[in-house]
């Protein structure tokens, strides 16, 4: 496609600051790679030019487009790279400078930790578990980002790790500099001193790095902020690229405000918006520009698109998860039948990533080929697995690979020798290796104390043989789980307490599973057989890559496929229940902003699910639809409750005016 007259102006603006300010799917990566060219044309030497990106990746594929525009020779002369990979740059030139030798040493997270250890024995005679010095870590991170102490972080106010990072702080730095060595957060907080010491390298540097471009601005953070003004002074010869409406990453210390502010910060910018979206058909564009508007603190721009009005916004409230799930699964094919659709085509987005479990199932019901980007597939976890093959073992003790698993979860100091030896024994004597463990007083090499851990085992798989014949199956397996005291070793040691929430969810979500199983008319034989189905390779298609994607909505930034599904479209998943408490109106924006990317992902069909209930365990919780449902304009989108027929969908009396009751009632 050409520049259209936004773009070229854009490209065309080379002298003086520019924020240009790219909605969703404007082609922002074009107008960069463009200008590029443009100045390169112009006659600027390519050395003089600065883009930086914020991923390896999107720097890799900037400089495949730059090198077809301008060849190999040209491109290989621009300085294309991350903010991080810059910083690095700069100290391997002069962090001699800084009192630090050449080459240093890059502290992997594991190396930080062993650190913090150390200084905060020796500052304060703590010992802390390691969850706790991950929260240190974290604190201390987040604080070089600010460029501030730990005790000015106001988002971390309530942490209680507060006070031990701020006495950690300097002995930490330091005793990192004693070992010649510089923490993720060091490259970009070490040029900033090195500029502030050494005016003369500033002067180089200013020299070397004439034009400076960032892209998706929106996520910069203060002292990223800060390198850039200092390298870009006194040209000010800065261009960034970014979306205010799509900042989503304030949890990994992104500001906002940057891009907000972009004039103040840069005396005499321009602005130029880029409103045309190349992505999505109009009716898609009208949902996401109806929802962001109720955004206080934003750029007023309309996103608008030539590709047609599209299909009409589909929203669905269903009865539970499994009928959620089920939904989607079968529209998926029917879309793919009626309209001859790859399975690349699909993306599922949810909020939270425990959503992924209902939706795993329902796909591998169908025969649906998936992937699940940025996580493992629920039931490759490895809780999953582990309860999973108790249940195997429970059913058929003869089940080998169940109880091979399950014989040592928890431990019970059961080691691959002893082990060995009983399936020698079971070989010789050609039986099971479960009667070679109720014959384990007979091999030889087996002493007393493996011997009461074997007999202990067994009786335990004896006794819940009976339970599960007796009692309701999700019953039955939460006492099995307090018997074995699995949540409590599972979720031992040197997790974080993020690890340890998703374990834990995840386990819950076993027994949520279990029981809906039942609730159908489901047995234990059945779930195992149902779970042994998903243990086998599934069958792949010619082309390896054509699967549906399961992803977040955090994960789904930067992509677009023709047909989405944004799963949880209901209270307290989007917007999250934590944006909803009092005095977090910014959380609730940076929410509705997160809705606004699921949106913009969908090029042709977007369709919205939520669940009347929903639970986790036992527990089963009315849920509401969307806020942000209520905002989309009644003409672009169909709503039906319950999986109710097409016909009923446009009568107003029956969705739409019953979803504006619930939101009525919240406000």
């Amino acid at each position: 496609m050409s520049l259209n007259p936004e773009q070229r102006q854009a490209v065309e603006h080379v002298r003086g600051p520019l924020l240009i300010l790219a909605g969703a799917g404007s082609g922002k990566t074009r107008v960069i790679t463009h200008r590029v060219q443009y100045m390169i044309q112009r006659g600027i030497p390519p050395e003089h030019i600065l883009a930086v990106s914020f991923t390896n990746k999107a720097a890799r594929e900037m400089r495949e487009r730059v090198t077809q525009m301008i060849g190999k020779s040209l491109a290989g002369r621009v300085n294309l790279s991350t903010f991080h990979s810059l910083g690095v740059s700069l100290l391997r030139s002069y962090i001699e400078e800084l009192g630090y030798s050449n080459p240093f040493t890059i502290l992997d997270p594991g190396d930080q930790i062993a650190i913090l250890r150390e200084v905060l024995e020796d500052v304060q005679g703590a010992s802390l578990k390691r969850q706790e010095l991950r929260s240190v870590q974290s604190i201390i991170s987040r604080a070089k980002n600010e460029y501030c102490q730990p005790r000015d972080l106001k988002a971390m106010r309530f942490n209680p790790m507060v006070p031990y990072a701020q006495k950690a702080f300097l002995p930490y730095v330091k005793a990192c500099k004693a070992l010649n060595g510089v923490d993720f957060d060091d490259l970009l907080v070490l040029p900033l001193k090195l500029f502030h010491n050494n005016p003369d390298i500033l002067h180089e540097v200013r020299g070397r790095y004439r034009y400076i471009m960032v892209d998706e601005y929106q996520d910069t953070n203060a002292v990223q902020l800060l390198l850039l003004r200092v390298m870009g002074a006194p040209r000010n010869n800065v261009c960034v690229v970014g979306d205010d409406d799509q900042s989503i990453y304030a949890f990994r210390g992104a500001v906002f405000k940057n891009i907000l502010e972009f004039e103040r910060h840069f005396s005499g910018a321009r602005v130029i918006k880029l409103e045309q979206n190349y992505r999505s058909t109009s009716r898609i564009l009208s949902a996401a520009n109806a929802v962001i508007r109720n955004n206080k603190h934003r750029r007023k721009k309309t996103l608008w698109s030539a590709l047609g009005s599209g299909d009409q916004l589909r929203f669905v409230e269903l009865e539970d998860e499994q009928e959620e799930a089920s939904f989607i699964a079968g529209d998926i094919l029917r879309e793919r039948l009626s309209r001859k659709r790859p399975w690349r085509d699909f993306a599922i987005l949810f909020r939270t990533a425990t959503l992924s479990r209902h939706l795993e199932e329902a796909l591998q019901d169908e025969q649906i080929p998936y992937r699940l980007q940025g996580g493992t597939e629920f039931f490759d976890r490895r809780e999953v697995k582990d309860l999973a093959a108790y249940l195997r073992v429970l059913i058929n003790p003869a089940d080998e690979i169940g109880l091979r698993r399950s014989l040592n979860i928890p431990s019970r100091g059961l080691g691959h020798t002893t082990l060995g030896r009983l399936s020698e024994f079971a070989e010789e004597q050609k039986i099971p290796l479960y009667q070679a463990l109720v014959r384990a007083r007979e091999v030889e090499g087996v002493g007393p104390k493996q011997r009461q851990s074997i007999e202990g085992y067994l009786d335990l798989i004896r006794d819940f043989r009976q339970r599960f014949q007796a009692k309701r199956m999700d019953l039955a397996f939460e006492e099995l789980l307090q018997q074995l005291d699995y949540r409590a070793w599972m979720t031992r040691g040197e997790k974080s307490e993020k690890v340890t929430r998703i374990r834990l969810q995840h386990i819950d979500e076993i027994v949520s599973s279990l029981a809906s199983f039942q609730d159908r008319g489901g047995s234990l034989d059945g779930y195992v057989s149902r779970l042994s189905l998903r243990d086998a390779p599934r069958e792949k298609n010619d082309e390896e890559e054509d699967e549906v994607t399961l992803m977040t909505l955090h994960a789904s930034k930067g992509l677009e496929f023709p047909c989405v599904y944004m799963v949880g479209f209901e209270e307290e998943l989007l917007p999250h229940a934590r944006s909803m408490e009092v005095g977090a109106d910014g959380d609730l924006e940076e929410e509705r902003r997160l809705a606004y990317v699921g949106i913009t992902r969908a090029r042709e069909r977007l369709v919205m699910t939520s669940s009347h209930y929903r639970g986790r365990g036992h527990a089963r919780k009315r849920r509401n639809p969307s806020r942000f449902l209520h905002e989309i304009p009644d003409e672009v989108i169909r709503v039906s409750r319950h999986g109710e027929p097409d016909e009923v969908e446009d009568d107003k009396s029956t969705g739409r005016e019953f979803l504006k009751l619930i939101h009525a009632a919240l406000e």
